[in-house]
This record gives C-alpha cells, sequence and structure tokens, in this order.
C-alpha cells in the first residue's frame, strides 16, 4: 500500500507521520539527501524478509529531490503487499503529481481557514486587521506554525520584489495564479519596509531558538503586527 501525505498543516500532517512510524522495521529516506541507490537497497533489504515493513520517504516532490523520476518508477513497480510506503512532503500537491502514484491512498490537511487571510493581510498600515486574524487563527494553529508561515511570506515577498524570483527553488512548484496573488501583496510594500519586518523576524527567530525571548512567541508576532 501507498499512501500520501501532504498538504500546508504540517503540524497535522507530521503528526499523522509520527503514527507511521511504529518499531524498528520502519525506515526513514529523504529524497533530497538520499540518492537512488540506497533506497533502492532499501526497499530490496526489506523484501528479503516475510514480515510486512513500512518504508518512509520525505521530500519526493521536492525541486531539489534527488533522482524522483527513479524513485517512482520503483515505487509503483513494487510488489506493494509486503511493503507499505509512505511519502510525505511539506506542501499541497497538484492532481498531476499525485497520479505519479499509482494506485496511492491520499491524505490532505489543509490550514485553517483563516490562516490563508492572515497571511495576505500581511501589508503596511493593515495592522488592525492583521492582529484580528491573528487571534483567530491562534485559536487552531500554533504560534510556532504561524510565525514560521510569516518568514516564509516575507521572504517570498522580498524575492518577489527582485523580479527574479524564477531563480529560487521554492518558487518552481508554484502556480501562477500563487504568483500573481504575491505580485500584488508586494506592491503594498517598499523593499526597505521588507527588509526592516524580515529582520525583526530574523531577531525573533534567534530568540526563539535560544529560548531568550521575554514573552510568549503569540505576544511577540502581536507586536510587530503593531509596528506594521
Amino acid at each position: 500500500m501507498v499512501t500520501i501525505i501532504h498538504g500546508g498543516n504540517i503540524v497535522l500532517s507530521r503528526k499523522k507521520l509520527d503514527e507511521y512510524i511504529t518499531d524498528s522495521w520502519t525506515i526513514r529516506l529523504d529524497a533530497q539527501s538520499d540518492d537512488i541507490l540506497k533506497i533502492t537497497n532499501s526497499f530490496e533489504f526489506r523484501e528479503l524478509f516475510s514480515q510486512k515493513k513500512t518504508i518512509i520517504i520525505e521530500n519526493l516532490f521536492s525541486p531539489k529531490a534527488k533522482d524522483k523520476d527513479k524513485i517512482i518508477d520503483l515505487i509503483n513497480g513494487i510488489k506493494k503487499g509486503k511493503i507499505d510506503i509512505v511519502i510525505w512532503t511539506d506542501r499541497e500537491l497538484n492532481q498531476k503529481e499525485i497520479k505519479r502514484i499509482e494506485d496511492a491512498s491520499v491524505i490532505f490537511y489543509d490550514l485553517p481557514k483563516f490562516f490563508y487571510s492572515l497571511l495576505d493581510s500581511l501589508s503596511p498600515k493593515n495592522s488592525l486587521q492583521t492582529r484580528k486574524l491573528l487571534q483567530k487563527t491562534l485559536k487552531e494553529s500554533t504560534d510556532v506554525q504561524i510565525f514560521y508561515s510569516i518568514v516564509k511570506r516575507i521572504r517570498q515577498l522580498l524575492i518577489i520584489k527582485t523580479g527574479r524570483y524564477h531563480d529560487f527553488e521554492e518558487f518552481k512548484t508554484s502556480r501562477d495564479w500563487q504568483i500573481r496573488k504575491l505580485q500584488t501583496q508586494a506592491k503594498y510594500w517598499k523593499e526597505t519596509e521588507l527588509v526592516n519586518i524580515h529582520n525583526k523576524l530574523f531577531v525573533l527567530e534567534y530568540g526563539l531558538k535560544t529560548s531568550e525571548l521575554p514573552m510568549n512567541l503569540a505576544d511577540h508576532i502581536d507586536f510587530l503586527l503593531l509596528t506594521l
């Protein structure tokens, strides 16, 4: 059996992935760092034993994945009865990508309804609306998840401002409508404003990683949005 776990809600998708990590018969592989030889050997090793095994492959559909086409051919050609295969990715896959894996069971975890509204509302002089959305989003998502999503959105807007987003890996899987939406949002920002908030987020991230934040992270995010 092959299971695909995908979607923007990484907290829930990771929690689901953990359910498949049960015992010593589970092998975890990363398509960004493990080549086809290691992955092939893992599959062949598991087939030597009669007990059913689980192989987890992360980041198969990442732009940085090694030997993606060969790995997909390997998955589609394996005898599924002896091996359970779980494919995890940190984003929503499109139907073309999903259909490349034959007879797969698909589990999708989307972000809460207010999450995208919060990210899309990030713009100068819109702090009141953004802070209201933050409070609603905190009821359904963790402050850490919100923080890193804001970091990612600000980084994306900075890249859009350069006009060279085609050169960046994270945009190679973006759809046209997503690019257009980011371009529209970027128009509300001056590049210096984006750099300023990006620097503030960097300081917050350092404090988060070193456990040196004087307040809880949610309060820091709220204060940061107040300065927009």
